[in-house]
């Protein structure tokens, strides 16, 4: 790491050395997003008014955010030796990106979290999570898995109704088939509803919180459910071109007893690590 706070544009110098330049600036009559967001990224530090370090200070755009967030996660997880083949080969496959960048950016947050990782194997047969994060000051060790719900104008994906302001959250299919993993631990479920900012976010998350409930109910009447905690956000700068006023959103839901409780230290832990996350990068952060 760095001994000195790194600029804005050191990491996205860094995300584009592990991405490709040339992968990033080939042509294609259907690019990929991280192609359009790259592009977009060029254009805005070339034109941008700077300061005496250098750094982006201006026309900071939904679309640099969250080019420069992918790059900023790929740096902490290439740093810390966590970015292995198979996340970098779905984050280039335009069908897989979104969930491929989501799972990316948890990961990331959990690193910085201080938590030890441990990633599945991919090869392995049978459903399982992303990866186990073991928090070295409890000793709670758990089990992740990372979802992001695709909307039709988001993110380059074109099946199904088009989002818009309207659009509901409806996370229990990405929600049913993330509690289908085998764990037989703690396990912290993140979902991403991916809406636009405009979106009412006491709207949604009041939606989200009766379908987890209603959804738990059904699956676990007795109680003892299998996931431990939800954490649902919504990033909102993916959606949104202009990043002022469009702070990302979250919903932090402990399941009431869960079969594998975790402590409360180190869910506080797994909360202020998603917020820092969901923050990313704002211009105080580096």
């Amino acid at each position: 790491m760095p001994s000195t706070k790194p600029s804005h544009d050191f990491y996205i110098n860094e995300g584009v050395k592990i991405l490709g330049e040339e992968w990033l600036s080939s042509n294609s009559k259907e690019p990929h997003q991280l192609q359009n967001w790259y592009q977009i990224s060029v254009t805005k530090s070339r034109d941008a008014s700077r300061d005496d370090k250098s750094d982006l200070i201006t026309s900071y755009s939904g679309e640099l955010k969250s080019f420069l967030t992918v790059c900023y996660n790929l740096y902490i997880t290439s740093s810390n030796g966590l970015l292995d083949k198979t996340l970098m080969r779905r984050l280039k496959q335009k069908k897989q990106f979104q969930g491929a960048r989501y799972e990316l950016l948890i990961l990331s947050s959990c690193i910085e979290a201080g938590f030890s990782i441990v990633l599945e194997d991919d090869t392995a047969s049978g459903k399982h999570p992303e990866f186990i994060a073991s928090d070295i000051v409890t000793g709670d060790a758990f089990a992740v898995e990372a979802n992001s719900r695709h909307r039709n104008g988001s993110m380059g994906w074109e099946d199904g109704v088009i989002v818009n302001v309207d659009t509901k959250a409806k996370i229990k299919s990405i929600l049913l088939s993330a509690i289908e993993k085998n764990t037989q631990k703690p396990f912290v479920v993140f979902l991403d509803v991916n809406l636009p900012a405009e979106n009412n976010s006491s709207i949604w998350t009041n939606e989200v919180k009766l379908d987890i409930e209603e959804l738990l109910q059904d699956l676990y009447p007795q109680g003892k459910s299998e996931v431990t905690i939800l954490v649902i956000s919504n990033l909102t700068c993916q959606n949104s071109l202009e990043v002022d006023g469009s702070a990302s959103q979250l919903l932090f839901y402990m399941v009431p007893d869960a079969k594998y409780p975790i402590s409360i230290k180190t869910a506080e832990t797994i909360y202020k690590s998603i917020c820092k996350a969901l923050e990313t990068p704002p211009r105080t952060r580096y």
